[in-house]
C-alpha cells in the first residue's frame, strides 16, 4: 500500500466533486433515494443545489440550440472500447491511443457537464482551468480539462443508473447493484440507461465527427449490452496482476469515498465489496465474450505496455484491423 499511495498525499480534487454535472431534478432525485448525509457536507450539498439550478438553465439553453440537430444524427455503429478492472492500466491506454488522430473522446469536461458542454465548454474551460488540482486524488496523473475521461461519469449524472452512485450510498451495495450489468435492473432502467448514453454520445459525435474512443472498467461487465447499440463496436481489454490491481483499487475507492461522498466516510465492508466487483468483473466478460468476433477483441497485459508500449499498440491495431497506426 505504501506504494500505491506514493507521490498523492496532499492531492485532493480541488472544488469539484463527481456530482457536478447533476440537474435540478436528478440532484432531487439522488437526495429522494435517502444517502447518507452529514452537516459537515453541508457547504457541498449548497453548492451542489445552486450548480444543479445552473446545469438545468444551460442544457436547456442547450437542448434549444442543438436538441434536434442532435436528435437527428446517425450514431457511428464502430467505437472502440477499452475494457478491464479499475487500476489495470486502462487510463494508461486511453491516453496513449487517444493520441491518434482518428479517435475522439470525451474528456474531463464533457463528463462533469454532461447536461450543457456543446454551450459552454469553451468558456468555462478557459475561466476555471486554474482551479484543476495539478494531480488526481489517487495517483500522479496530471488533470486538466481535456484529458481523456471516462464516460460512466457522465452516465451517473446524467441518468443515476451506474454503480458510481456508491460514492454517495457507501456500504450499500444493495443500491447499485443492478446498475454494473443491468442483467437484474428493470426493463425501463434498461432503456433509460440506453437513451442517456447514445444521447450522449451523439452530443460527442457533433461536437468532433471521429471514431469514439470510450474508456469505462464499467463496460466490462456490459459487453452484451453494448453490442445491442453498437453491433460493430471492437474492444481492448486490459488486465493486471491481481495483487496489485487489489492494492491500488483499495486505494482508489478510499480517495472516492472521501472525496465525494455526502455523509461520513464509510469504509466497512469496503474489501468485500471490491472483491465482489473483481469477481462479478470477470464473470460478466468471460460470460459475454463468445459473442464477439476476433476481429472485435484484443487483450493485453498492463505489465507488458509498460515495458514496450509501441510494441502492445501495433498488436492492438494489427488484432482489430484498425488502420492509422503509423500516424499514431
Amino acid at each position: 500500500m505504501a506504494h500505491t499511495n506514493q507521490g498523492t498525499e496532499g492531492s485532493s480534487q480541488g472544488p469539484f466533486c463527481m456530482w457536478q454535472g447533476l440537474d435540478f431534478a436528478t440532484w432531487l432525485a439522488m437526495l429522494g433515494k435517502r444517502p447518507p448525509l452529514h452537516w459537515t457536507k453541508i457547504p457541498r450539498m449548497l453548492q451542489l443545489t445552486c450548480m444543479s439550478v445552473v446545469n438545468s438553465a444551460m442544457g436547456l439553453t442547450e437542448r434549444l440550440i442543438y436538441g434536434r440537430r442532435v436528435a437527428q444524427l446517425d450514431l457511428p455503429t464502430d467505437p472502440v472500447f477499452i475494457l478491464g478492472h479499475w487500476r489495470s492500466g486502462t487510463t494508461l491506454l486511453h491516453n496513449l491511443m487517444s493520441r491518434d488522430p482518428q479517435f475522439t473522446h470525451p474528456n474531463l469536461y464533457h463528463v462533469l457537464a454532461p447536461q450543457h458542454f456543446l454551450v459552454t465548454e469553451k468558456p468555462v474551460t478557459k475561466l476555471t482551468g486554474w482551479l484543476l488540482p495539478k494531480t488526481r486524488p489517487m495517483d500522479n496523473v496530471p488533470v486538466y480539462w481535456d484529458m481523456p475521461q471516462e464516460d460512466e461519469m457522465a452516465l451517473c449524472n446524467l441518468s443515476l443508473l451506474s454503480p458510481y452512485i456508491m460514492m454517495a450510498f457507501q456500504g450499500q451495495r444493495e443500491v447499485y447493484a443492478d446498475y454494473f450489468d443491468f442483467q437484474t435492473a428493470t426493463p425501463r432502467e434498461v432503456a433509460r440507461w440506453k437513451e442517456s448514453f447514445v444521447t450522449f454520445l451523439k452530443k460527442l459525435t457533433f461536437r468532433d465527427r471521429r471514431t469514439l474512443l470510450l474508456k469505462s472498467p464499467t463496460h466490462t461487465y456490459r459487453v452484451r449490452l453494448l453490442l445491442e447499440l453498437f453491433p460493430n463496436a471492437k474492444f481492448v481489454n486490459i488486465v493486471r496482476n491481481p495483487y496489485a490491481v487489489y492494492c491500488s483499487g483499495l486505494h482508489l475507492k478510499k480517495k472516492l469515498y472521501e472525496g465525494n461522498g455526502l455523509g461520513r466516510t464509510n469504509f466497512d465492508g469496503i474489501e468485500e465489496d471490491l472483491f465482489l466487483t473483481y469477481e462479478h468483473l470477470f464473470r460478466a466478460f468471460e460470460n459475454d465474450r463468445h459473442l464477439l468476433a476476433p476481429n472485435q477483441l484484443h487483450e493485453l497485459l498492463y505489465e507488458d505496455l509498460e515495458q514496450d508500449p509501441v510494441g502492445e499498440l501495433r498488436r492492438v491495431y494489427e488484432k482489430l484491423q484498425l488502420p492509422g497506426f503509423e500516424v499514431l
